[in-house]
């Protein structure tokens, strides 16, 4: 039977259907989980430095300071957050959304490299 003439011939009966997928779409609607920004986390790379004994002063003077002056100009770098505490330092390096993460890798363990010589307890 045609879709047409069978709607023309039972108007009430449309209208009740279309009032019935109005309202299961409307409450299907305020059912979903709507995020208006999802969380994005950044990419961070997190060079951690161990040296037992030291007090988080020595920490920061002889090693963050140094670790952080030859990290400071990588490529795509966007934020560097240092973490002292005692016997142990942190450098979260966060760097922008599209940066390719392997390079970022690899130009960290290069400029770590150029770092001068560490405490040898360190």
């Amino acid at each position: 039977m045609n879709l047409t003439r069978l709607s023309l011939a039972n108007p009430a009966a449309l209208v009740v259907v279309v009032l019935l997928l109005v309202g299961v779409g409307t409450a299907a609607l305020f059912k979903l989980p709507i995020q208006l920004l999802p969380p994005i986390d950044q990419p961070q790379i997190s060079v951690s430095t161990f040296w037992r004994g030291a007090a988080p002063a020595d920490m920061e003077s002889v090693i963050i300071e140094q670790q952080e002056r030859v990290l400071r100009n990588l490529p795509g770098l966007t934020q560097i957050q240092s973490n002292i505490n005692q016997s142990r330092g942190n450098i979260n390096l966060t760097f922008e959304m599209d940066h390719d993460m392997q390079r970022a890798y690899l130009d960290v363990i290069n400029r770590l490299q150029q770092v001068p010589a560490l405490p040898r307890e360190a």
